[in-house]
């Protein structure tokens, strides 16, 4: 859910009174018992711009002693004047209970309360409470129409968001060219699920053109920011040069991110990559060691690969039995290539 910092305040340090802005300029530049100074005064003046810095202040710890309670009550002076991006941080904090009781019911009041004044943080928390039913009866049309509002006022979750709702079709009809429309607009603030997503539709050719140029762009941008997804995706698209030039060692760098991630495809994938370029033993141990964690976690693909290495002895010491162990666990995982071996093995072929 979305909250309101005020690193991000940017439009409000604009608008801010001459004195708020003094405590943001001291904020941006670290003197933060400046910025408390200039604004604890106003607060308690009864300015809603000051009552929210401090609500932020203390509800992040900075410059004092992280205190969800005396946030909660600088929020709720400011919100009760009608600050909706108090409003939204109030509502967060009874929806996770920090400094209240947990209240989803409370936390859907104030944010709709900013909604109401179409700011799009509030409209999107809308949007999650009715997706999920949180506080509320479950309605995707109503999230739908919530996601769209903050869509339309750049919000960048609720953009990729959106877009997921028009390809799954969840709140409204299925459709791919308004779901890589919002995907686009959600990955140029650097949504890196909304390049992942858009990368494959360009890649598949729905809602947009086929473009493997375009589709490497975006999933490479959603890689680096840790998609792992994208990692094996761009990872493939390295080893098989479409898309981009064919170069295993970048292919094998992706893969080997992803595979650090827990991935067990990538696992199994960065494996046998490391034992087709081995050119050591160490390289070669690395590879097989890889393909028994992703077997271990029960990837069946893995199992098989695994059972071949201990039949051939490639990186390990030559085992029927541990091929014949290996192959059935995958033959019970419905692998067909191990079903078919499988007899044979048993039958000492």
């Amino acid at each position: 859910m979305a909250r309101t910092t005020l690193p991000l305040l940017t439009t409000l340090f604009l608008s801010a009174c001459a004195t708020t802005q003094s405590g943001l300029r001291a904020y941006h530049g670290g003197d933060y018992s400046a910025a408390i100074g200039a604004w604890t005064p106003l607060a308690e003046a009864g300015e809603p711009d000051a009552q929210f810095f401090l609500g932020t202040m203390y509800d992040d710890g900075i410059g004092v002693e992280e205190d969800k309670l005396e946030a909660l009550e600088w929020y709720l002076l400011a919100a009760g004047s009608g600050h909706p991006k108090a409003q939204t941080n109030l509502g967060l904090l009874y929806f996770h209970g920090n400094g209240v009781a947990r209240s989803h019911e409370r936390a859907l009041r104030w944010f709709q309360r900013a909604a109401e004044q179409e700011f799009p943080e509030a409209e999107s928390n809308l949007g999650v409470h009715f997706l999920l039913g949180i506080g509320v009866d479950p309605d995707a049309e109503e999230a739908h129409r919530w996601f769209t509002r903050a869509a339309a006022h750049g919000h960048a979750k609720a953009q990729r968001i959106l877009g997921t709702m028009f390809e799954e079709g969840t709140g409204c009809e299925t459709d791919d060219r308004a779901a890589a429309r919002w995907y686009e607009e959600s990955a140029r603030s650097g949504e890196s699920d909304a390049m992942l997503r858009l990368g494959v539709m360009h890649l598949e050719a729905r809602g947009v053109p086929l473009d493997e140029g375009r589709a490497a762009e975006l999933l490479t941008g959603a890689a680096k920011a840790g998609q792992v997804d994208a990692q094996v995706l761009i990872g493939w698209m390295h080893f098989t040069g479409r898309g981009v030039p064919r170069n295993p060692a970048k292919a094998s760098a992706w893969l080997a991110a992803a595979a650090h991630q827990g991935d067990r495809g990538a696992q199994a994938s960065f494996g046998r990559a490391c034992i087709e370029q081995a050119t050591t033993d160490q390289a070669l141990t690395e590879g097989v060691q890889w393909i028994q964690l992703a077997a271990t976690e029960g990837l069946a693909h893995a199992q098989y690969d695994l059972a071949l290495l201990y039949l051939r002895g490639t990186g390990v010491e030559r085992s029927r039995e541990q091929a014949l162990r290996w192959m059935e666990r995958a033959a019970a995982a419905g692998h067909a290539g191990a079903i078919s071996r499988l007899a044979a093995l048993s039958d000492g072929d």
